[in-house]
This record gives C-alpha cells, structure tokens and sequence, in this order.
C-alpha cells in the first residue's frame, strides 16, 4: 500500500470515527448547527475548487478533495443518524458517497469506506433482529466492487489524458523550436507542415 493510499484511508475511516463519538458524547442537540457548518465547508471547497491558481497546484487541489470527501461524508452520516439512521430514508445516499470516493480519491479507498459503513451500522443492524436490516446494510458490499472499478478507469483515463497533453506539448514546442531557429532555411511548405503539427498539437491538449 502506497503512502497516498494509506492516508486517502485514514481519511475515509475519520468520518465514521467522529460520528461514532458524536453519538457516544450525546451531542445530538447539536447535530443541526454542525450541518450548517459542514454545508458551508462544502461550499467553500466546491468554489476554492474552481480557482485555476488553486487547481494548477496538486498538493493544494489533493487537500481540497481531501476535506471535501471528509467534508460530504461526515455530512451524510449526520443527516443519516438525524434521520432515523438504518431506516432513514436518506440511506441511499451512502451509495452515491461510495462512488464519489472511488472518483476524487484513490479508488482502492472505497474498501475502507465498506469496513466503515459495516462498523458503523451491522451492530445496530443486528441488534434489532432485522433480516431487512441487515440486508441493507450488507449491500454496500455490493456497491463496493463496482464503484472500485468504475473509479479506477475514470482515473487510468485521466492519466493517459495528461500523458497525451505532456507528449502534445513537447511536440508542440520541438516544431515550434524548429521553426524559430531556422526559418529562413525551411521552404514553405515545410514551414506548413511545423505550423500545421503545432495546431494538431494544441487539439490534442485540449
């Protein structure tokens, strides 16, 4: 296990952590405010994410999908336990938290998110007796294989983009080298040709 997924997993397991202690400290009463706060985090990431001077920097841009997954999961397991918990309606959105995961973080961290959810809800589940109940909370395991995949091929997709874009530019930037240097002793046809490969080169960037 690579550092950066070891950490993605930690993060993923904190939320579950702090709603655990949320509930055994019976700080219920203030579960609402703290919604508040956390929708406002939300927002404040979501918008810092469309800074280009934000985004360009990749320490910075992984932080911010840090604390946004941190951010909406927490988020999710409060509404989830203020709302009646394993029969609160807003379940379903553990799945979607699932796939979000899998898509901004590494992909192998929705396991850790699984091991979560199980933690967090089986006992419950299992305590009341309920066949249904336990059920539903056993079909996060079902999710968990598919949001794996479809996550690690959004993320191979992007690698080989920003591989096209890194060979585009250094071709762009060899024919324009090219031309610069010798330009009286290209003919025109060749010097189409260097412009014609530098606006290929700027297609395949974008």
């Amino acid at each position: 296990m690579t550092a950066k997924m070891a950490s993605h997993s930690v993060i993923v397991l904190l939320p579950f952590l702090f709603i655990f202690m949320w509930e055994a400290l019976g700080l219920e009463g203030l579960t609402v405010p703290l919604i508040g706060i956390l929708i406002l985090l939300a927002l404040i990431a979501t918008r810092s994410k469309r800074h280009p001077q934000l985004t360009e920097n990749q320490k910075l841009s992984s932080l911010q999908d840090e604390l946004s997954m941190f951010t909406a999961t927490t988020l999710v397991l409060l509404l989830i336990f203020s709302t009646g918990e394993l029969t609160s309606p807003l379940f379903f959105l553990l799945y979607f938290i699932a796939f979000a995961l899998s898509f901004t973080l590494t992909p192998s961290s929705v396991f850790s998110y699984c091991i979560g959810v199980l933690i967090l809800f089986l006992p419950s589940a299992i305590e009341k007796e309920s066949f249904d109940l336990i059920l539903k909370t056993l079909s996060i395991m079902l999710i968990t294989p598919l949001a794996y995949f479809f996550g690690k091929e959004i993320k191979e997709r992007e690698r080989d983009k920003e591989q096209t874009k890194d060979i585009a530019e250094s071709i762009e930037k060899e024919a324009e080298n090219i031309l610069t240097q010798n330009e009286t002793n290209l003919s025109e046809q060749e010097q189409a040709n260097l412009i014609d490969i530098m606006k290929k080169s700027e297609q395949l960037k974008s």
